[in-house]
């Protein structure tokens, strides 16, 4: 169930990592870059304000032991309180943060993505459940249908002159979908009538976990917003196109595999010591994640390692010219997507087993390095901003790493000798990858074809790979394979 649940969540985010790169390869060529820096910026915002209205209520129903009608009724309440409260906040704020940036454009957007506060609640308790019980074929076509909606909305408004305010629509109309093909599919976890009972356990639950990753939000933003004051939207457009295709992969995979993590994790025995070997049944914790860390490390090492190599190329396919520089900050993050991918899973499994106060102790010490660091970068050039932001990703890492020692057991030298297999795999795909690339380029070779040879020789490598060495990775795909030429002699 488990494999079939991963399949389906990989699946559907492989289908919105198409659309939405469609979708964002058409408006880079619609909108200018200072057109999209209007919109990022009302969307950033926006992305911060989702922190607060959700207040953990999905990861409150995932976690729970036991779920009763009253439990639902209470988490929807709180998720409508705090949605309908963000709603109105963005309201007052739009015109304070148009002046303050001297572009009526963003007060516009923020008052058409406020509409999506008010609707949220209606879906966000029905989808919780749905990840509870792990019918991810049901996420999967009602997510995917909702995204093709808000892109096809995007684009067509977009070709009709709609500028910044097309995505905003768009983003309207896919919440509005994924509402109505939640009614139809499970309309007693849609329509649900509020209570007062019960909301102290949700509160206390949620608060603290919306503060850890409240701070998180404010810290991964903020350079939004300095990079836009220090040096304006078209710098400001720049960085929210690499920040988009950098968080890609986050949203690609990362997010997929956290989403059936999370419950997973959350029914494991944990043990006294997650990395001792105790008796049957009191070290399930540890195996489990481990696993799911060394196939997701190894996917994060390769995903990025490619990307350093083919960020000209993948800028000029995706993007087009104008967005030239974005390409320093492409290869500056996916270095600092490295030095992250370690602890791809940590906040999965910190969340699983309710450990959020280490989440947000790390969360608020890399935010005040992040700002700092963008800061100071910001004052001289986009590209400096860039680097430097590294070094506080880097930090991050060492903190997580140290949280889950403290509150799981999961010792860093253990961790980090689990993942090395993935990272010798990944060197290896990578160094291949960089050969087929930079060979394509002396042979002045088109970029399409440039980006296809690197990505095929790193999938060839990193497969290649990871069946020769044992590694889980291959060994799924081992087992894939049988079962597929199994189903094939049986028909």
């Amino acid at each position: 169930m488990i494999r079939r649940a991963l399949l389906f969540s990989l699946g559907q985010r492989y289908l919105a990592f198409a659309l939405q790169l469609g979708t964002s390869m058409a408006m880079a060529r619609l909108l200018t870059p200072t057109e999209a820096g209007i919109y990022s910026l009302a969307a950033v915002a926006v992305t911060v304000g989702h922190v607060i209205r959700d207040f953990g209520v999905g990861d409150y129903l995932v976690k729970e032991r036991e779920i009763t009608p009253e439990k639902v009724r209470a988490a929807f309440t709180v998720t409508t309180l705090f949605a309908w409260a963000t709603a109105l906040v963005f309201l007052g704020l739009a015109p304070v943060l148009a002046a303050a940036y001297g572009e009526p454009g963003v007060a516009t957007v923020l008052h058409v993505l406020s509409l999506n506060f008010v609707l949220i609640p209606f879906g966000s308790t029905a989808t919780a459940l749905l990840f509870r019980q792990i019918r991810f074929d049901t996420v999967f076509w009602v997510q995917t249908t909702s995204l093709a909606v808000g892109s096809a909305t995007t684009v067509g408004l977009a070709l009709a002159g709609w500028s910044y305010l097309s995505p905003a629509v768009g983003a309207v109309a896919s919440v509005l979908t994924t509402v109505a093909l939640l009614l139809w599919v499970n309309r007693a976890h849609v329509l649900v009538r509020p209570t007062t009972r019960g909301l102290r356990n949700v509160l206390r639950f949620g608060g603290t976990l919306t503060l850890a990753r409240l701070a998180e939000e404010l810290s991964e933003k903020s350079p939004d917003f300095i990079v836009a004051a220090l040096l304006g939207f078209h710098a400001g457009g720049v960085w929210g196109k690499a920040g988009t295709l950098l968080t890609s992969f986050q949203d690609f995979v990362t997010t997929a595999v956290a989403k059936v993590a999370t419950p997973v994790l959350a029914r494991l025995d944990g043990g006294d010591s997650p990395g001792a070997t105790g008796a049957a049944g009191t070290n399930e914790l540890w195996p489990a994640f481990e696993r799911a860390a060394q196939m997701l490390f190894l996917l994060q090492c390769a995903f990025f390692a490619w990307l350093l190599v083919c960020a000209p190329e993948v800028v000029a396919v995706l993007f087009g010219p104008q967005w030239t520089e974005a390409v320093v900050v492409v290869q500056a993050g996916a270095v600092g997507g490295m030095l992250w991918a370690p602890c791809g899973l940590a906040n999965a499994v910190l969340t699983a087993r309710g450990h959020a106060r280490e989440q947000l102790q790390v969360n608020l010490v890399y935010g005040a390095l992040l700002a700092a660091a963008v800061g100071t970068g910001a004052s001289v050039s986009l590209a400096a901003a860039a680097v430097l932001l590294q070094g506080a990703v880097l930090a991050r890492t060492m903190l997580t790493l140290r949280a889950l020692r403290r509150r799981l057991g999961f010792g860093t030298r253990r961790l980090l000798r689990a993942l090395a297999p993935s990272a010798a795999v990944a060197l290896a795909a990578g160094a291949l990858a960089a050969g087929a690339a930079w060979g394509c380029r002396a042979l002045d070779a088109p970029a399409l074809l440039t980006l296809l040879c690197g990505a095929a020789a790193l999938a060839a490598a990193a497969l290649l790979a990871a069946l020769a060495s044992g590694h889980p990775l291959g060994q799924e795909v081992r087992l894939a394979w049988r079962q597929w030429r199994q189903l094939h002699a049986g028909g």
